[in-house]
C-alpha cells in the first residue's frame, strides 16, 4: 500500500494554516505546518514531506528566502507559493528563486486540489525521467565496464541491445566509419544496410532545427571525449517526427586518445509529448488565471482585452485575433481590439451579426464555432484584409454571457488550421472568458450610469432645497448660491481635492437648513434679537445636523451645517471647538458666509462695502477666522472680480 502524500504548510496565519490542514486531511493528505520560514526548514528536515505549501510575507524568514534556502539544501523541491500578493514581478520572483507554482489568496478548494495535482504529475514525470537516466547510466556504465573485458565481448553485447546502437571509428581526430546496428529500424524506420549506401542519410534523418546541435556534441566528443547525452528530433521513415535520447560513450587508448564512440539512441517521443501536454496546460491554466486578474482587476475594458489578445495568440499559437462588440440596438458588430494584424485598424469596418457568419461550417458543443477553413470567398470578412493579411484560415466565435451575444471573437492564420477538440475546448474556455470581461464592462457602466443619474438626482433635490430656504427668508434671497460657488472657489485654492469638493457644496447649500426648525418670528424679526430669541436661534446647527445625520449620502456633507458658526478662538456654538479642531470646510465656509452677510442688504442695516468687510475679516483673523485662510480669501477676492461684490 502506498504511503499518503505528505504537505507541508509554512504560513504565519495560525487560520490559514488550519482553513488549509482541514482541506488537505480531507483528500487523505498528511500534513504538517509551520509559522515560518526557519520553522519550516526544521520541519522539511525531519519529516521530508512531498510538497511544500508557503506564504512570502512572514517573520524570522520570508517565502522567498525559504524557498530558496530549501533549495540550497534540496534539489528540486516542488514548492507552491500561496500569497496575497498577486503581483507579475513577486510571481516571477518566487519561480526564480525554486517555487513550481502560485497561488493568490483568497482560493477555493477546487483550485488548490487542482494546483496540487498538477504539482503531483509534474513530480511524477520528474521521477519517471529521472529513473529513465539512472537506468540509461547503468547500462552505459555496464557497457563501459564491458569495453576493458574485450572488445569482442563488447561487441556481442551490443548486438543484442535492442535500442538503437551505432559505432563511430574514429582516426586521427576524425570519424572514418559508422556502424548501424540492427535496432535503428525501430527507432527510425532505416536499416542498417541504407545508413551505409547513403552516407548522408542520418543528416537527413536530423531534425534540421536541431543539427547544429546536434553536430556541435559530436565536434564535442571528437575534440573533448566524455560521456554526452541529449536529446533532439529525427524524421522516421514514415514521415512523422520522433524524439530521441542520444547518449554518447567515448573509447580511448592507454594515451587517452580517441579510438571510437558508441552512440546509444532511445526514442522518447511519449514523454516529450506527455511533457508537451502538461506544458500546454500549465499555459492554458496560466492564460486564463492571467485573463481572470485582467477581468477582477481592472475595470477598463480595453486594459482586459489587451490582456485577453495576449495570451490568446500566445497560447493558441495563431497569427491574429480581434473581439467584435455588439450594440444591442443596431445590432452591428463593432471593432473593440486586436492584434497581430499588420493593416490599420480603420480596415475592420461594422458588420450586422446575421451577416458575420455567412458561409461558414459549424463546429462545437451547440453550434457555437463558426468555422472557416482555407476559403474566405463568403465570409464578411473584408477582402482586401484577407489579401493584405495572406490570412487562409479563420474562426469566429460568438461570446455568449448569459445566454446573451455580447461580441464576436474572430481567429486568423496564415496557415491552415486542423485543431484538435482540445484546441477547440480551449478556444472555448477563452471565449467565455472574453464574454464575462464584456459583461462585467457593460455592468459596470451601467452602474455608473445608474449612480451618476443618482447623483443628479440627489443634487437637483439639494438645489431645490437650498432655494426654499431662500425664498422662505426673501431678504437672502440667492445668499446659498452665492456662498456655495464662493465656498468652492476657496476651497479649489486650499488645494482641497475633487472627491471632497463634492460634499462641501452639498454643504454650502444646505448650511442653513437647521433654519427650518425657527419660528418665522424669531427668523423674520427686523430688529435684534433678544437673548432668549438667540439662544432659539442658535438651535439650527442641532437642527440641521438631526435633519442630515440619518441621511447617509449627506454625512460626509455635515460639516458646513452642523460647525459653520464655530470660531478659530473657541467663542463659537454648538461646541465650542477651538483652531484646527474645527473642520476645514468649516472653517473656509464660515468666512465666506460672513462676507456674504456683510455685503447684502439686511432688514437691520444696509450693505456694507466691499473695503469694509474685507477690513472686517482682517480684524478678525486668529479671533473669529483661520488666519491661514483670511489671507487666502483676502488675495482670492482681491486679486479677481468677486461675484458678490456689486460696486460698493
Amino acid at each position: 500500500m502506498n504511503d499518503p502524500i505528505s504537505v507541508l504548510i509554512v504560513d504565519d496565519s495560525e487560520s490559514v494554516r488550519t482553513y488549509l490542514r482541514s482541506i488537505l486531511e480531507n483528500t487523505d493528505y498528511r500534513v504538517f505546518d509551520a509559522a515560518h520560514g526557519r520553522e519550516g526548514l526544521e520541519v522539511f528536515d525531519r519529516e521530508r514531506p512531498d510538497i511544500v505549501l508557503t506564504d512570502l510575507e512572514m517573520p524570522e524568514m520570508d517565502g522567498l528566502t525559504f524557498i530558496a534556502e530549501l533549495n540550497i539544501k534540496y534539489i528540486n523541491v516542488p514548492v507552491i507559493v500561496i500569497s496575497g500578493k498577486g503581483t507579475l514581478p513577486i510571481g516571477i520572483e518566487a519561480v526564480r528563486r525554486g517555487a513550481w507554482d502560485y497561488l493568490i489568496k483568497p482560493f477555493d478548494e477546487e483550485v488548490l486540489e487542482l494546483t496540487i495535482r498538477r504539482t503531483l504529475e509534474r513530480l511524477r514525470l520528474q521521477a519517471e525521467n529521472r529513473r529513465y537516466r539512472e537506468q540509461l547510466e547503468e547500462r552505459v556504465q555496464a557497457q563501459t565496464r564491458d569495453l576493458s573485458e574485450g572488445r569482442e565481448r563488447y561487441q556481442r553485447l551490443l548486438e543484442s541491445v535492442t535500442s538503437y546502437v551505432y559505432t563511430v571509428s574514429v582516426e586521427g581526430g576524425m570519424p572514418v566509419e559508422t556502424v548501424h546496428r540492427p535496432g535503428c529500424v525501430k527507432v527510425t524506420g532505416f536499416t542498417g544496410e541504407e545508413f551505409v549506401a547513403a552516407p548522408d542519410l542520418w543528416n537527413r534523418v536530423v531534425h534540421p532545427d536541431d543539427r547544429p546541435m546536434v553536430m556541435g556534441m559530436t565536434q564535442r566528443m571528437l575534440t573533448a571525449p566524455a560521456n554526452l547525452d541529449f536529446e533532439h528530433r529525427i524524421f522516421h521513415k514514415d514521415g512523422s517526427i520522433r524524439w530521441v535520447k542520444n547518449t554518447l560513450v567515448p573509447s580511448l587508448d592507454m594515451e587517452g586518445a580517441l579510438l571510437s564512440y558508441d552512440g546509444i539512441i532511445a526514442d522518447i517521443t511519449g514523454r516529450k509529448l506527455a511533457e508537451e501536454k502538461l506544458k500546454r496546460h500549465m499555459g492554458n491554466l496560466a492564460a486564463l488565471h492571467n485573463i481572470d486578474q485582467a477581468i477582477s482587476g481592472s475595470l477598463d475594458l480595453g486594459i482586459t482585452l489587451n490582456v485577453f489578445m495576449r495570451e490568446t495568440l500566445m497560447q493558441l499559437n495563431i497569427d491574429a485575433a480581434c473581439v467584435f462588440l455588439l450594440d444591442p440596438h443596431s445590432l452591428m458588430l463593432e471593432y473593440a481590439s486586436g492584434l497581430g494584424f499588420a493593416t490599420e485598424q480603420a480596415c475592420f469596418t461594422p458588420v450586422r451579426l446575421a451577416d458575420s457568419f455567412k458561409g461558414c461550417s459549424t463546429w462545437g458543443h451547440d453550434n457555437r464555432f463558426f468555422c472557416i477553413i482555407d476559403s474566405f470567398e463568403e465570409a464578411a470578412t473584408p477582402k482586401t484584409l484577407i489579401e493584405q493579411e495572406g490570412f487562409k484560415a479563420f474562426i469566429g466565435i460568438p461570446l455568449i454571457a448569459k445566454g446573451q451575444v455580447k461580441g464576436v471573437l474572430e481567429i486568423f492564420h496564415r496557415a491552415p488550421l486542423n485543431p484538435d477538440q482540445e484546441w477547440l475546448d480551449f478556444v472555448e474556455a477563452l471565449a467565455g472568458q472574453a464574454a464575462i470581461a464584456l459583461e462585467n464592462a457593460e455592468l459596470y457602466d451601467s452602474v455608473q450610469r445608474s449612480h451618476s443619474e443618482l447623483l443628479l438626482a440627489y443634487d437637483t433635490t439639494i438645489v431645490g432645497w437650498s432655494r426654499a430656504l431662500d425664498f422662505r427668508d426673501m431678504e437672502t434671497e440667492g445668499h446659498s448660491q452665492r456662498v456655495t460657488d464662493l465656498t468652492i472657489r476657496l476651497a479649489q485654492a486650499m488645494g482641497i481635492g475633487k472627491d471632497k469638493l463634492a460634499h462641501i457644496r452639498r454643504g454650502a447649500l444646505l448650511h442653513d437648513i437647521g433654519k427650518l426648525g425657527v419660528p418665522d418670528g424669531i427668523l423674520l424679526k427686523p430688529g435684534k434679537l433678544t437673548d432668549e430669541e438667540f439662544e432659539i436661534m442658535k438651535r439650527h446647527t442641532e437642527i440641521a445636523f438631526s435633519i442630515l445625520s440619518p441621511i447617509e449620502f449627506l454625512r460626509p456633507a455635515l460639516d458646513i451645517p452642523y460647525y459653520h458658526h464655530e470660531k478659530w478662538n473657541g467663542s463659537g456654538y454648538p461646541r465650542g471647538l477651538k483652531g484646527e479642531v474645527i473642520p476645514l470646510a468649516a472653517r473656509i465656509f464660515t468666512i465666506v458666509d460672513v462676507w456674504d452677510a456683510l455685503c447684502s442688504d439686511r432688514p437691520y442695516r444696509p450693505a456694507w462695502p466691499a473695503e469694509k468687510a474685507r477690513e472686517y475679516i482682517l480684524n478678525e483673523s486668529g479671533a473669529s477666522f483661520d488666519p491661514a485662510i483670511v489671507k487666502m480669501f483676502s488675495t482670492l477676492i482681491f486679486q479677481g472680480k468677486q461675484p458678490n461684490e456689486r460696486g460698493r
